[in-house]
């Protein structure tokens, strides 16, 4: 009877463990939308397919530099980087920190997500470079984008950012979400 109570006790941790994990991340995602800072990056979408996980808008954004850290070492793993919404209403690079900032909402970058420029300046790589969407919606989107420069097509991604994490939330295409512009964009 003892075997067949800790073989019980040792799968009811097993299940408790694997309901805890994804709850765990699902909670950390959903914090940072709730209570994380909000900007917006201007891109310039392309929409690829990826069979596994579906549809999604792929997203260039235009440089992000910062001023280079005073006597930066190049063997440190991360970089914490803060930012400011410009004249423009977008996000832009404020600064560029070895240790994470107590201040101001901060994204985490990781030790190949940037490197050090000539001049002093850091060129930053954002982690987020996707957007999941209806597969429907994102090839229209991805159209509308081509045809950005024959009209005045504006395209961000709004992020929500929150103690080292980025959570990209919409895709907005001319100040509309992409995701409810089903049959607009042409």
């Amino acid at each position: 009877m003892n075997t067949r109570n800790l073989m019980i006790a040792l799968f009811a941790i097993a299940v408790i463990a694997q309901l805890a994990v994804p709850g765990w991340l699902l909670a950390r995602h959903e914090t940072v939308l709730r209570n994380g800072e909000a900007y917006r990056f201007e891109c310039m979408p392309v929409d690829p397919v990826d069979l596994l996980r579906g549809r999604f808008v792929a997203l260039r954004f235009s440089e992000m530099q910062a001023d280079g850290i005073p006597d930066l070492d190049h063997g440190i793993d991360e970089l914490f980087v803060t930012f400011e919404t410009g004249e423009d209403g977008f996000a832009q690079v404020a600064g560029a920190f070895a240790d994470p900032p107590e201040d101001s909402p901060h994204l985490k970058i990781g030790k190949y997500a940037w490197r050090s420029l000539a001049n002093g300046e850091i060129h930053i790589d954002l982690p987020f470079d996707r957007f999941y969407m209806d597969e429907n919606v994102a090839p229209e989107a991805e159209a509308a984008m081509r045809r950005r420069g024959r009209g005045a097509r504006e395209a961000y991604l709004e992020v929500r950012i929150l103690d080292g994490r980025a959570v990209p939330v919409e895709l907005y295409i001319n100040g509309k979400p992409a995701s409810e512009l089903r049959g607009q964009l042409n």
